[in-house]
């Protein structure tokens, strides 16, 4: 067994103790600036089109489109309203917010299409557009036909 003594003085254990202070802060302030949204995993294709059919959807096997898309610096009137229905459902764009994130668009049922919206591998937010009508990524009820209201 091995002891170490170490003779310290009070000015010593300031020092040590403001650096640990500062240390912790800083570690604390970087955890913080990360998104703490929870996001959906999708891995490529086959998550995403697990993910709609986890939630009673039947989409394509492969995206029918794909758009890269800048999110703004702040919610305008229109992103506000998109942001509104994400919260909804769970998802929260605010933290995303100056990202370009990709848009996949996958057919589902007749006419329906499901968009996903992409960061780093995580879906962050989705829809559904069934004709004029739109709503949120949430699961079908069941019985309901395919898309947002059949």
């Amino acid at each position: 067994m091995f002891v170490v003594a170490m003779k310290t003085t009070r000015t010593r254990l300031t020092v040590w103790g403001m650096a640990l202070m500062a240390l912790v802060a800083i570690l604390l302030a970087s955890v913080r600036s990360q998104p703490t949204v929870v996001a959906t995993l999708a891995g490529g294709d086959t998550g995403r089109v697990a993910l709609l059919r986890q939630m009673g959807y039947e989409p394509s096997a492969r995206w029918s489109e794909v758009q890269e898309v800048a999110l703004p610096a702040q919610l305008d009137p229109e992103w506000t309203a998109y942001q509104e229905l994400q919260k909804a459902c769970g998802y929260d764009l605010v933290p995303y917010l100056g990202e370009r994130v990709k848009c996949y668009t996958y057919p589902v049922g007749q006419g329906g299409q499901a968009h996903l919206y992409e960061y780093e591998g995580k879906v962050i937010a989705g829809d559904i557009v069934v004709g004029d009508q739109q709503t949120g990524l949430i699961p079908k009820k069941q019985g309901e036909a395919n898309g947002a209201t059949g």
